[in-house]
């Protein structure tokens, strides 16, 4: 079975070519909103049970994923035909996080992944990239994602580096730091 992220990268590069020769980094821009909107339907459950279906034609599932980004251009659709054909559409996720880091990339910015319990507001999205951008020293691309085990607050990354500022790793540390107290208490086992 092939990698994933192989997969993801494969498709986003490819993907990528074909945009800037149909509209250079404006088209890869729309595309990677288009891919955006895709990997967010795909998170649901019964759209992700529907695009792994092997009894429904790959045009059909082609078809409904047309139907989420309307004004896409034919050579998206194309692109989304063969995801189909080669019954790669379960990667709609990695692609799409794949593909806009490789657009962010071509802009200058580093893509900086911000993962959030819930949809966060605009403001906070934008305070956090001036902050990085100021820790960095150089224009970032917040990519935001959810995950509802983050629980609250934020996991940050940016390359290899992650910065872990959510309520899940306070209340892992806060269990540690009881269980080291409990069992260095007297009286304990």
């Amino acid at each position: 079975m092939a990698n994933p992220r192989a997969v993801a990268r494969l498709y986003a590069e490819t993907l990528l070519q074909v945009a800037e020769k149909h509209g250079g980094l404006d088209a890869a821009e729309d595309a990677a909103a288009w891919l955006d909107a895709l990997a967010d339907a795909a998170a649901d459950p019964k759209v992700r049970a529907f695009l792994r279906a092997p009894t429904i034609e790959a045009d059909a599932k082609r078809a409904a994923l047309e139907a989420a980004v309307p004004g896409a251009p034919a050579w998206f659709g194309a692109f989304l035909r063969l995801l189909a054909l080669k019954g790669r559409l379960a990667a709609l996720p990695d692609l799409a996080r794949t593909f806009r880091r490789l657009v962010e990339a071509r802009r200058g910015r580093q893509p900086v992944e911000l993962v959030f319990a819930a949809p966060p507001d605009e403001g906070s999205v934008e305070a956090l990239r001036r902050r990085l951008e100021e820790r960095l020293g150089h224009p970032v691309a917040p990519i935001v994602r959810i995950d509802p085990r983050v629980l609250g607050g934020v996991v940050v990354r940016v390359g290899d580096r992650r910065w872990d500022a959510s309520v899940r790793r306070r209340l892992q540390e806060l269990r540690r730091r009881l269980q080291t107290a409990a069992a260095s208490a007297p009286g304990a086992r």
